[in-house]
């Protein structure tokens, strides 16, 4: 009986509660440091021998762990407070401290009174010492008077030979086929269920589980990997149910690689490229791993991620010699303040808005929200953060994966006197918090009922020379994308890693993250990439030579008249800053939705900070309708698909100004503010300056259908011809139209 210090408690690791995505047949024995023990009677030792075996030991664990013995510690093999041990009336420590968390392959052998240590294949200790092993009867997990093992054992042999380096090295693996010379017992751990540990080799020495719970039996251990060796695969490029190991560095930039179980030798740095590694299985990386910005790495929350630290790399928006804020969050478990730029802010929506619109003497327009950030400071998952001098950022850990729930807050401030307050009630500033893109659509369906279907992403157009506004977000919804400094038109529908965003609660609560929204798609540094065209879309921007603004009108076949959660956003629209919009219910709009086919009109309201001349043009546009702009000031109507709109303004807010109209009917435009459309056989001719002018209606070839003199601004024709028709009004140059 060994004298020394015992009895520290171990901790109960429930293994059993991750479901495990495992290979067929490569599974391990879990066990629960409390009573699980393997006995197999008929195993003794022999003068020479090498026991080797994959284990997984937690941390946590403390004093001598069980993981075999013989015949009461003739010898004992285990962990010696933390250390890789033997033991035959006195500790021989291999003196490297066992690596938890991780699967680790150990080895010791004995020749004449020579003792290696060998851990992952590498020869860490040689002791020399004579043992006196001539016992028959073997545990494993658990030896009298010691702590039982917590943790998980796989591929163990034993041989009646000293194993050479080589030996070891080159076959730990690889599974054995149960007829190797030396070998005394080969036990796979892959019969999956029962109680009995079959030695695969012909000398019978089955071992007998006794006091395992429910299902011990777990994910194995790396063995029967393809290997990559930095030049070529050994079996050929891995499919998606495949496990790998990397012994050197490999490039993802020509395309990604999605795999089962992931293994990263000890001597290996793996930098994933512009592109994407996507582990379906177990992770565990023993030597570097790298995520280099705009690369993803997609793990699940059902899976463990174990061995070494691994670096998420991202170039944000903005350098680290300016002031320009960008708006990010940590793609890890844990990470510190300081690993972001030299001023950042948190957002606390509990705190009065303030709204300037309101308080004209004092307001700030939420400026009070932004709390600084101490440095030392830690950094909350799925949270976002406004970070200026940033640059290139650095975060190491654990990537965040599985569900995750982000506590959200919506406050009724019920100040008296104020109309814009409640506009800004429950923004909220999150973050992806996955080192992987998110979809947009999938995010919005699972959090329809906790939050408006609109994100607000920072497109920081200029903040290190004056405080930027409300009109430099980027609006995005399942419409489409709109706002900030003319990048919204690249908008491709994925939020990307390290990606802070608003969005508005409908009631306090919590937003979820979850791994089926991630992406293997794009996670480049510019956060922003076409999407594809699926509806229609209309894009206008307000602009003079120097400053520009813009709202996105959509059509799609699920949208109403009325707020529409996943395709209307609200803008925010600070008094006094230059900006369009369209006004609906009343509320300045940065996207609106109507339904396909719309015949009907929208308001645009726009704001203008200083007296000049603007125009207003139609910077995108898929609809298959005319879009026409009423300027109810002037009178004038312009079809903005064809051509911009200039007008003068003075400084200030004009709501009922402008008006979009959307017709089918709509044949022809003009320059000149004439628009010819059609009501069932009817030529509608509609003009502020047509009334007592003489008018010639002629088929293309010249034939004369009608003439006269139109008696009123909107003047009506009964035409029955169809095909291309010319209407000539007055001294006006001749207009050509198809009809119907």
């Amino acid at each position: 009986m060994k004298s020394r210090l015992l009895l520290i408690a171990l901790t109960t690791l429930c293994f059993a509660l991750l479901p495990c995505y495992i290979k067929a047949q490569n599974y391990s024995l879990e066990f629960d440091g409390v009573d699980d023990l393997i006995t197999v009677s008929t195993l003794g030792t022999s003068s020479d021998f090498t026991y080797e075996m994959w284990v997984y030991f937690p941390s946590g664990s403390g004093g001598f762990v069980t993981l075999l013995d013989f015949n009461n510690d003739h010898p004992w093999v285990g962990i010696a407070s933390g250390s890789f041990a033997l033991w035959d009336g006195g500790t021989l420590e291999s003196g490297l401290l066992l690596q938890t968390d991780r699967w680790k392959h150990v080895a010791v052998t004995y020749s004449s009174s020579s003792i290696n240590f060998y851990i992952d294949g590498e020869l860490v200790e040689t002791i020399s010492k004579a043992l006196s092993n001539s016992s028959t009867g073997m545990t494993i997990g658990y030896s009298i008077g010691d702590s039982y093992f917590a943790g998980r054992i796989d591929e163990l042999r034993i041989w009646n030979t000293e194993r050479s380096d080589s030996e070891i090295a080159d076959n730990m693996f690889t599974s054995l086929a149960g007829t190797e010379t030396g070998l005394v017992a080969y036990y796979n751990f892959d019969e999956g269920t029962g109680t009995t540990l079959t030695d695969q080799t012909t000398n019978s020495h089955d071992g007998t589980l006794s006091n395992f719970p429910g299902d011990p039996w777990a994910t194995g251990a790396p063995v029967d990997m393809n290997v990559w060796d930095g030049a070529s695969w050994s079996d050929g490029t891995p499919s998606a149910s495949e496990d790998v190991a990397f012994e050197g560095d490999y490039d993802f930039s020509t395309a990604g690689l999605e795999v089962n179980s992931v293994f990263v030798h000890a001597d290996a740095g793996l930098t994933i490229n512009d592109n994407y590694l996507q582990a379906n299985g177990d992770l565990q990386t023993n030597g570097s791993l790298t995520v280099s910005s705009g690369s993803s790495l997609l793990t699940s929350g059902d899976q463990l991620v174990l061995g070494n630290d691994i670096s998420f790399e991202r170039t944000t928006t903005h350098s680290d010699i300016t002031g320009r804020y960008s708006a990010v969050g940590i793609p890890t478990t844990s990470g510190n303040r300081d690993e972001l730029g030299d001023v950042v802010y948190e957002y606390d929506e509990t705190i009065l808005f303030n709204s300037l619109l309101d308080n004209a003497s004092s307001g700030n327009d939420g400026l009070d929200r932004f709390l600084s950030v101490s440095s030392g400071e830690s950094l909350e998952v799925g949270a976002g953060y406004f970070s200026a001098f940033t640059g290139d950022v650095t975060f190491s850990g654990r990537p965040n994966a599985g569900t995750i729930d982000v506590d959200i807050t919506y406050t009724d401030h019920d100040v008296a006197g104020t109309s814009d307050e409640e506009n800004y009630e429950g923004f909220n500033l999150i973050a992806n918090p996955y080192p992987a893109p998110i979809s947009l659509s999938s995010f919005i369906a699972e959090n329809t009922s906790e939050i408006q279907g609109t994100i607000y992403l920072w497109d920081d157009g200029g903040s290190a020379s004056v405080r930027r506004t409300d009109d430099d977000y980027i609006l995005a919804n399942n419409m489409g994308a709109t706002g900030g400094s003319g990048r919204a038109s690249d908008w491709d529908g994925n939020i990307r890693s390290f990606q802070g965003f608003f969005v508005q609660a409908k009631a306090a609560g919590a937003v979820t993250f979850t791994d089926a929204m991630k992406s293997s798609g794009a996670n480049d540094e510019d956060a922003f990439y076409r999407i594809g065209k699926e509806a229609q879309l209309l894009r206008i921007g307000l602009h003079d030579s120097e400053v520009r603004s813009e709202c996105l009108i959509g059509a799609n076949e699920e949208a109403t008249l009325g707020y529409d959660d996943l395709y209307d956003a609200f803008k925010p629209v600070s008094l006094g800053v230059f900006s369009v919009y369209s006004i609906l219910d009343n509320k300045t709009m940065g996207i609106q939705a109507i339904p396909r086919d719309y015949d009907g009109s929208l308001r645009l309201g726009i704001q203008i900070d200083q007296a000049g001349m603007y125009s207003l043009s139609a910077e995108e546009n898929s609809f298959n309708q005319a879009v026409i702009l009423t300027d109810h000031a002037t009178s004038k109507v312009t079809d903005i698909s064809k051509g911009s709109y200039t007008f003068s303004s003075t400084s200030g807010r004009f709501d009922d100004r402008f008006e979009i109209n959307f017709s089918s009917n709509v044949l022809a435009t003009t320059t000149d503010d004439f628009q010819i459309s059609q009501n069932g056989q009817a030529v509608i001719i509609e003009s502020p300056s047509i009334s007592n002018k003489p008018y010639k209606l002629l088929t293309i070839e010249g034939k004369l259908l009608q003439s006269g003199t139109l008696i009123s601004d909107k003047h009506e024709l009964e035409v029955h011809q169809k095909g291309i028709l010319i209407l000539q009004i007055g001294e006006k140059r001749a207009i050509k139209f198809l009809k119907q």
